[in-house]
C-alpha cells in the first residue's frame, strides 16, 4: 500500500504550479508515476498488481439512468457510485450485448479522498450522457463546453487545478463534478470523435474492474487504447487553471495581379469605378461649368486624352513572349481571378485547443474548417495565419460555431466583429413578488388534495 501510495503521489506545488514556461506538448514523464509492476506503461495492471481492498464501513448508493435507451454505448447508458470507507466505487453499466462488458457492469475502485474527480467528474460526464440519452434536448447542468465557461473566466486566485486533493480544491463542485466531465466531454465531441473516445472509455472501464486506478492509469488508458497522443490535453486541463480564449485577430482579401495586359487593363477599369468620389470632384462637377481645356482644345497635350485602360499593343507583344515556355496551368495562375483570405487566429488564453471556424459565403453557402491542436506545437507561436482560396467572396468568419472548445471570450470569435445587443424590460413594481415555476403556473387554478 505504501509502495503504491510513494509511486503515484504527486506534491501539491507540482499540481498547482501554471508553469507557461512549459511546453504544453512536452510527454508527461515529470508528472506521472513511473510504471512498476503493479502498473503498465499503457495504463493497464501489471503482472504483480494486487487489489485494493476497501475499508469497510457502510456508505450510500448513488444510481441514474440504468440501462436508458436502445443506442449509445452498447445498448445504453448507465451507472452510478457506491461509497463505502472512504472508498468510492464507480461503476459502468453497459446493458445489452453490443460493447462494455457485454450486458454485465464492472466496479472501479477510485480514491475519491485523494482524486475526487475520478469518482464525481466521471459519474457526472455519464450522467450527462444518461439524461441526453433519456430525453432529447435534456437541460443538462454540467457536461457541455459552454456550461463551464462562467467558471473558467473567473478569478485565478480562487480556483484549483482539477489534480489537487479535493479537500484543498477551491470550488469543489465546479473543480471536481464540471470541470472533468466538460474535459471528458471535449475529448469525446472534439478531440478524439464519438466512436475512437468509446472505445478508449470501455477499455478502461474494463482493465480497471474491480482494481484500484490512478490517474496515470487513466490516462495512459485513453491514450493507449485509442493510439492518440493526448499529453498536452491533460497538461492544459487537469494540472494548470488556465481558460480557451481564441480570436479572429485579423482578416486579409488579396487578388493576384494579372500579367495577362488585357485582364489587368479591366481589372483596374473596375477598381477605378468602384473609387468613391471626394467631396471636391463631386462639388466641381456643377460648379465649374466649364474648364479652360474645354473652351480652348489648343490647350490639350497627349495626357489630356490618353487612356491608361487601353490595351496598348506593345504591352501584349511583350506579355506573349513571357509566357511563351509556360504551361497553360501556370498561365492560369498568374492570371487567377481567385480571391486569397488570410486568416490570422491568435491564441489569448493559456489552453490549446483545435481551430474550428465556419466561412459563410454571400451566396449563402458555407463549411467548416477544423485545425488540430497540434498547429499550436510551437510555443512561441500565439498567432497563426492560414490562406483560404476561393472562387467566393467571404461574408462573415465565426470561431467556435457550434460552442464546442469552452472559449470564455466569444465576441472575438467573428469576422466582420458583431455589434453587441442587449435587451431590457420594461414593468411595474409589484408589491408583492412571487416565485412560481412553469409546472405551478400551469397547474394554477386546480384545487390540491393534501393527503
Amino acid at each position: 500500500m505504501h509502495k503504491i501510495l510513494s509511486l503515484i503521489f504527486l506534491p501539491l506545488s507540482i499540481l498547482a504550479q501554471n508553469n507557461s514556461k512549459v511546453n504544453s506538448f512536452n510527454q508527461m514523464y515529470d508528472l506521472l508515476p513511473t510504471p512498476d509492476n503493479y502498473r503498465t506503461a499503457t495504463g493497464a495492471p501489471g503482472h504483480e498488481y494486487y487489489q485494493q481492498q476497501a475499508l469497510g464501513g457502510g456508505g450510500g448508493v448513488f444510481f441514474f439512468g440504468g440501462g436508458v435507451g436502445g443506442g449509445g454505448w452498447g445498448g445504453g447508458w448507465g451507472g452510478g457510485a457506491f461509497f463505502g470507507g472512504g472508498r468510492a466505487f464507480f461503476f459502468l453499466f453497459f446493458s445489452g450485448g453490443g460493447g462494455g462488458f457485454g450486458g454485465g457492469g464492472g466496479g472501479i475502485n477510485s480514491d475519491e479522498r485523494q482524486w475526487a474527480w475520478m469518482d464525481e467528474g466521471l459519474t457526472t460526464f455519464v450522467q450527462y450522457l444518461t439524461e441526453q440519452e433519456f430525453e432529447r434536448n435534456y437541460p443538462s447542468g454540467r457536461g457541455e463546453a459552454q456550461k463551464i465557461v462562467d467558471y473558467m473566466s473567473g478569478d485565478k486566485n480562487k480556483m484549483s487545478p482539477i489534480m489537487i486533493n479535493p479537500e484543498s480544491a477551491y470550488q469543489l463542485g465546479n473543480n471536481a463534478y464540471s470541470k472533468p466531465a466538460t474535459a471528458l466531454n471535449i475529448l469525446r465531441e472534439t478531440i478524439m470523435g464519438r466512436e475512437l473516445f468509446d472505445f478508449a472509455f470501455k477499455e478502461y472501464a474494463r482493465r480497471w474492474a474491480f482494481k484500484q486506478p490512478y490517474p496515470a492509469d487513466f490516462f495512459r488508458t485513453m491514450e493507449d487504447a485509442s493510439g492518440v497522443d493526448l499529453d498536452w490535453f491533460w497538461r492544459g486541463w487537469f494540472f494548470t487553471n488556465e481558460h480557451v480564449d481564441l480570436a479572429i485577430s485579423n482578416v486579409k482579401m488579396k487578388t493576384v495581379i494579372p500579367k495577362d495586359p488585357k485582364k489587368k487593363n479591366e481589372n483596374n477599369k473596375n477598381e477605378n469605378l468602384l473609387k468613391p468620389k471626394t467631396i471636391s470632384t463631386i462639388r466641381n462637377a456643377t460648379d465649374i461649368k466649364q474648364t479652360y481645356n474645354e473652351k480652348d482644345t489648343s490647350l490639350n497635350d497627349f495626357y489630356s486624352n490618353y487612356n491608361k485602360f487601353i490595351d496598348l499593343e506593345t504591352e501584349t507583344d511583350d506579355y506573349q513572349r513571357s509566357v511563351a515556355e509556360l504551361t497553360d496551368a501556370e498561365i492560369q495562375m498568374i492570371n487567377s481571378d481567385k480571391n486569397f483570405y488570410e486568416i490570422e487566429i491568435e491564441k489569448i488564453g493559456g489552453l490549446i485547443m483545435p481551430i474550428i471556424y465556419e466561412i459563410k459565403y454571400d451566396d449563402g453557402t458555407a463549411e467548416i474548417i477544423r485545425i488540430p491542436a497540434e498547429i499550436w506545437r510551437k510555443e512561441s507561436e500565439t498567432k497563426i495565419s492560414r490562406i483560404h482560396i476561393t472562387d467566393k467572396i467571404i461574408s462573415q468568419i465565426v470561431l467556435d460555431p457550434y460552442l464546442e472548445t469552452a472559449d470564455i471570450d466569444t465576441k472575438n470569435n467573428f469576422f466582420p466583429r458583431k455589434t453587441d445587443s442587449s435587451k431590457f424590460e420594461i414593468f411595474k413594481r409589484k408589491t408583492q413578488s412571487s416565485q412560481v415555476n412553469p409546472m405551478q403556473k400551469k397547474g394554477s387554478g386546480k384545487k390540491i388534495i393534501k393527503p
